[in-house]
């Protein structure tokens, strides 16, 4: 029997992007766990949801719904993002199908369960930034570095403002203090990408450097940071596992 994972694309890439993945971001994802050995029964579905509220799955027919980072602010009233927010909470509550929420999808789900969202005033995370885990988080990931450390990459600026009830914080850091949400073997969310390589990261930089998002300085910083290390494919092999969707 094939299990379905509905990737809910929430944004378009840019173009050197999609050029390269010739797709959107559900190509991303789905590579990223072809390499971290996804079971073959798995198949992978898109469904664009942006202005398209009726683009979704029945529940009944899913084992897991991915929803993917977007330019989008999590705490808006488009009647699109309410609908997703309302699907979100319905598949939190089916008894069948888990979750992952990456980046704004992780926002999405913080506001599913009843958390606020908002805008950080500590501003922008970008490329490969360190992050903390919690007790939960390393169960979840074990010892990656000898540490209590991990790297993930980042593009964000909206957060997750509370630890909504009934979930376990996964890891923390100075700017940002909910990284990622965790209930075992239901729901994993992180606001870091797991799925972006360097390059993806300095893509979408030199876009936003262009449209003025980013100052020229910031951008050079974010280029560099692009080059560290970063764990993404032992963070998506570790969900696979947890979701019981890896071989």
């Amino acid at each position: 029997m094939v299990r379905k994972v509905a990737i809910l694309e929430t944004d378009t890439p840019v173009d050197k992007i999609r050029e390269r993945y010739n797709g959107g971001y559900g190509v991303l994802f789905q590579r990223l766990f072809e390499e971290c050995g996804v079971a073959s029964d798995v198949a992978f579905e898109y469904y664009q949801v942006v202005d398209q509220e009726d683009n979704y799955p029945a529940l009944d027919g899913v084992d897991t719904i991915l929803i993917t980072g977007s330019k989008h602010c999590c705490f808006g009233e488009d009647s699109w993002i309410q609908k997703l927010v309302d699907y979100t909470s319905k598949a939190l509550k089916h008894p069948q199908v888990k979750v992952i929420g990456i980046c704004f999808g992780h926002q999405i789900v913080g506001r599913a369960l009843g958390a606020r969202t908002g805008q950080n005033p500590k501003g922008w995370e970008v490329a490969s930034t360190e992050v903390t885990l919690t007790d939960f988080g390393k169960q979840l990931f074990g010892d990656i570095h000898g540490s209590d450390k991990m790297f993930i990459s980042q593009m964000h600026r909206d957060i997750v403002l509370d630890i909504p009830e009934g979930t376990q914080l996964v890891a923390y850091n100075d700017v940002c203090e909910i990284q990622g949400l965790y209930i075992p073997h239901k729901l994993i969310t992180f606001q870091g990408h797991p799925e972006y390589d360097g390059e993806t990261v300095r893509d979408i930089v030199d876009v936003r450097e262009s449209l003025g998002v980013f100052s020229k300085e910031y951008a050079e910083e974010c280029r560099a940071r692009s080059k560290l290390p970063q764990d993404g494919t032992h963070i998506a092999r570790r969900c696979l596992q947890d979701l019981n969707l890896s071989s």
